[in-house]
């Protein structure tokens, strides 16, 4: 459920709500439990703000605790 919450706030953001959408998904992707979660919120960040997204990705390629959710980061933070 939290995953699909993610993916709603990317799409208010990409719709020009995009303060909140930031504020919300960055607090996820960082203090998130779930891997999918974090993973989620980051994907649903870079798919309308590249340059916030990129800037959290490099934070989270190096010190994310899951696997799949740094080389997700590393994909975003290489895709600048």
């Amino acid at each position: 459920m939290r995953v699909l919450a993610a993916q709603a706030l990317g799409r208010l953001g990409a719709a020009g709500a995009s303060v909140d959408a930031t504020r919300h998904l960055t607090e996820a992707a960082t203090k998130e439990p779930y891997a999918l979660v974090r993973e989620a919120a980051l994907v649903a960040l870079a798919s309308y703000d590249k340059s916030e997204a990129s800037q959290l990705a490099a934070h989270m390629a190096e010190h994310d605790a899951e696997p799949r959710v740094r080389e997700t980061a590393a994909k975003i933070r290489s895709a600048r």
